[in-house]
């Protein structure tokens, strides 16, 4: 635990054990330390200072933990306090993934007149999503199915529109590459256990 006191008789940061034993003094100067604060890693200090007990001019110091390697941020002769580390949120390393599409995987009886549709589990970068990474097939062929192709950020949905009804008692394949990316630049994996990115696929048949 990080406090300050006066208990020395000056202004100077302490370190305690959160059951009160273990005190350690890391300042020891005739300023006024005060308004200690951990990084979010907790190996530094900030803390601001006022020199020679001016309470008009204070500047911005860090130091390690156990108190060495200070180092002054602020030099201007200002007053300069209350120090604040900013929280971050860890960096999004996670790969997207599609949770549900319509149809669903092997559907039967489809209609001819349907949107193919894939949800995403995050927020999907939209321009990632486009005419190169969600596709429709028939079945063994390589020439796409023309199509309209809209994301909705909302609901992180993406919808394909085919231009022309389908074609009856034909099986239809859904592709989702891996060059779509959440809002993070993360690339679609649709399943990690596997090595390298996965993209999504699945089939249906039209009646």
């Amino acid at each position: 635990m990080l406090f300050q006191s006066n208990r020395d008789g000056s202004e100077e940061i302490y370190t305690i054990n959160p059951n009160g034993q273990g005190v350690d003094r890391l300042t020891n100067n005739t300023q006024l330390d005060g308004e200690p604060a951990w990084s979010p890693d907790g190996t530094k200090i900030a803390f601001d200072s006022h020199p020679e007990g001016n309470s008009d001019i204070s500047e911005i110091y860090t130091m390690n933990s156990n108190g060495q390697g200070l180092d002054r941020l602020t030099n201007n002769l200002k007053a300069d306090f209350g120090p604040d580390w900013q929280t971050l949120s860890p960096p999004d390393t996670t790969a997207p993934t599609v949770t549900s599409t319509v149809p669903t995987a092997r559907a039967e009886g489809v209609a001819t007149t349907v949107d193919i549709t894939a949800a995403f589990s995050e927020d999907m970068m939209a321009s990632t999503i486009n005419e190169s990474t969600f596709m429709l097939f028939k079945k063994g062929s390589t020439t796409k199915i023309a199509a309209a192709l809209t994301y909705d950020a909302a609901t992180k949905m993406a919808t394909l529109n085919p231009t022309s009804a389908l074609q009856a008692g034909v099986t239809y394949k859904a592709v989702l590459t891996t060059g779509a990316k959440d809002e993070a630049g993360n690339p679609l994996d649709q399943n990690t256990t596997n090595t390298g990115l996965q993209q999504k696929r699945w089939v249906f048949f039209t009646v």
